[in-house]
């Protein structure tokens, strides 16, 4: 199913996912969500920023420190204040910047950590770390279930155009098919699907794990220029825990290098620094109580996978301005994103809207639920959706007055 391999206990994640696409709830869900979610954000902050502070580190061949950032505004006033060099593109998006910073999504959340030189009076940004959303890895991952699932439908309608041409006694490739045809053969190809997903067997066709794996969860950006490049490549290289297994170069709108790297996690560090203080406040907060957090902490990392995957993209200053302020802006990518999602049936919605709950349950004070509130086979309109959130909050719904 989806396999986010950033995180530990993945495969326990995947199984719960799969088992409430089917409507297959278990009691003890509830307490493993809240461990698998919470735990894995605890933990990629502390991995993630002993990656960044070696590896900035030794790109950088000086001291560095740091600043948390939780809306893009601070990041994106930092990364203007003092550019390594000038070129005429540059200085048109820091004038445009400049005059309209309202046209920027100034105010997106973002869950990330800026690296930059210990300099005081001009500090050199090296790069930043993100850990992805609660909400966007939901958004992310049920866009690669619905896509899975869209292909599953159209190899049946396929399948149903097959079955018409050997009627027919022709070849498939011949059949010449009118519009009404095409859109009532792939509607009885949707309820083939639908059928397999009452029945229980949906998994059959989901098995296609890496097609629906998510490397990103855990992500960081490297800024250094061309003819430097090889100093982040030089430092994966003295690294026994880190290693590369794959590389993918974008060109075009936005030029930069993906890297996805797999690392090796020391389990001994991270069982040394256990959640506490604000930490456990804010798992109180999400109904993971805190008698017992130490203990179950101890246990989830022990137990759990030797390695996770990173995405690092390695860019240059001007093309990460690019990527921010320009012509590839990330905010409206996400949103061309969203609106480019080809299939879009009330079988689509409900997996959104199921994986969407799903992880907003492990935020939520809700400690545990009696069903699970979307079944993929039934019509829901948005408002249904909207009222089982409310609940996981206990947000009551007004009568109108």
């Amino acid at each position: 199913m989806l396999n986010l391999n950033s995180y530990i206990h993945r495969r326990q994640l995947e199984d719960i996912m799969s088992r409430w696409l089917l409507d297959r709830y278990r009691s003890d869900d509830c307490p493993r969500l809240k461990d698998i979610t919470n735990f894995n954000s605890y933990l990629i902050s502390r991995y993630l920023d002993d990656v960044c502070m070696r590896l900035f580190e030794y790109v950088a061949g000086e001291k560095i420190t740091r600043f948390e950032v939780g809306h893009k505004a601070r990041f994106k006033d930092f990364i203007v204040r003092n550019p390594p060099y000038q070129t005429p593109r540059i200085e048109e998006l820091l004038a445009h910047y400049g005059r309209y910073p309202q046209d920027y999504y100034r105010h997106a959340p973002f869950h990330g950590v800026v690296y930059h030189t210990a300099t005081a009076e001009r500090p050199r940004y090296l790069g930043h770390s993100r850990i992805k959303r609660t909400r966007r890895i939901a958004e992310k991952g049920a866009r690669r279930i619905i896509d899975h699932i869209f292909n599953m439908i159209k190899a049946q309608a396929d399948i149903l155009a097959g079955e018409r041409s050997s009627r027919l006694g022709i070849p498939k490739s011949m059949l010449i098919t009118d519009p009404q045809t095409q859109l009532s053969e792939f509607v009885h190809a949707e309820r083939r699907v639908i059928k397999t997903i009452r029945k229980g067997t949906l998994s059959d066709g989901l098995d296609d794990g890496p097609a629906l794996t998510i490397n990103d969860v855990a992500g960081l950006k490297v800024i250094l220029e061309d003819d430097l490049a090889h100093r982040l490549y030089d430092f994966v290289d003295e690294s026994p825990d880190i290693k590369i297994v794959e590389i993918e170069r974008h060109e075009g709108n936005y030029n930069a290098t993906n890297l996805i790297l797999k690392l090796s996690l020391d389990h001994e560090r991270l069982l040394a620094s256990p959640p506490e203080g604000r930490v456990l406040e804010i798992f109180a907060r999400r109904g993971m109580g805190n008698g017992d957090i130490a203990q179950r902490y101890t246990s989830f990392v022990s137990n759990g996978d030797p390695d996770v995957h990173l995405e690092v993209i390695l860019s240059n200053y001007g093309e990460m301005l690019e990527s921010e302020l320009g012509r590839c802006m990330h905010e409206e990518r996400i949103l061309t994103q969203r609106r480019q999602q080809e299939y879009r049936s009330p079988l689509a919605h409900n997996v959104r809207y199921l994986i969407e709950y799903m992880f907003l349950f492990t935020v939520s004070p809700t400690r545990t639920i009696d069903k699970i509130p979307i079944k993929l086979w039934e019509s829901y309109m948005p408002d249904s959706f909207d009222e089982a959130v409310k609940s996981l909050w206990d947000i009551e719904v007004l009568p109108a007055l």
